[in-house]
């Protein structure tokens, strides 16, 4: 009886884990999502097997043939948007985290203008990002659409700092090299003056790190991102200037 229970719990652990791996895992991999549904299904009938309710699968499978008939192709049809969704609350529970009080932070790093603020996750090398200001002041730059892109796009050529380069990393990532064949601009440039330098405080959230953070932590920080976003091993050239700027204006305080 321990045994049976202890199985149990493991498929359930097993099943909750599949689920975020279907729904935050990478876009555009759909054999890795077959076999994702497949070992779902699996966990579910060996669920079912173990609590001795064999019966209910075949009561489920008769009553899901009408629903399937029906259900699966608009089931199909809207698991995009549904998807989409879920990354998108994922998203903001990420920006909404508190961060550690600790010279490490290992899961993200943060760069930020006065239109955008923007996060790399470590362990993914991905990018989120949220509007600070304007029109779209507040939502996700995942929720945008291509036309409300643009818009922004517009709007980040008028600003005075690396609005338009933080925007243009983060289309670049989203959509890949073309992504001017989903965003209709013209110019891709800024039509602000471009003021820009580097504070302490946002070189500590570029390399992830915290302001007690010593020179071995800056160096290891710095060598830890670089090795995903160096451009000669595809990363963003836009990233890695930042991030080698953030390394350069710690060592000098901390030296």
């Amino acid at each position: 009886m321990f045994l049976r229970l202890l199985f149990a719990i493991v498929i359930l652990i097993t099943l909750v884990w599949l689920v975020k791996q279907l729904l935050f895992g990478p876009k555009g991999q759909w054999q890795q999502q077959v076999k994702l549904v497949t070992a779902l299904i699996a966990c579910v009938v060996l669920l079912l097997v173990i609590t001795q309710k064999v019966h209910v699968l075949g009561f489920l499978l008769a009553s899901l043939i009408p629903i399937l008939r029906g259900g699966l192709p608009l089931a199909i049809r809207f698991f995009p948007l549904i998807r989409q969704l879920m990354q998108q609350f994922y998203q903001r529970k990420q920006f909404q985290q508190p961060e550690a009080n600790t010279a490490h932070s290992p899961d993200y790093s943060t760069v930020h203008t006065h239109l955008l603020k923007m996060k790399l996750n470590h362990s993914t090398a991905s990018l989120s990002g949220e509007v600070l200001k304007g029109p779209f002041a507040g939502r996700t730059l995942e929720s945008l659409n291509t036309t409300e892109l643009t818009d922004l796009f517009k709007q980040a050529q008028n600003e005075n700092d690396e609005s338009i380069e933080l925007l243009i990393t983060y289309l670049e990532k989203r959509y890949g090299p073309d992504w001017q064949n989903h965003v209709q601009v013209q110019n891709t440039h800024s039509t602000g003056q471009n003021s820009y330098s580097m504070t302490t405080e946002e070189a500590y959230d570029i390399l992830g790190i915290q302001p007690n953070a010593t020179e071995k932590d800056i160096v290891a920080a710095h060598r830890k991102l670089m090795q995903k976003l160096h451009p000669d091993r595809g990363g963003n050239t836009y990233l890695a200037a930042k991030i080698n700027q953030a390394k350069t204006v710690l060592m000098k305080k901390v030296s």
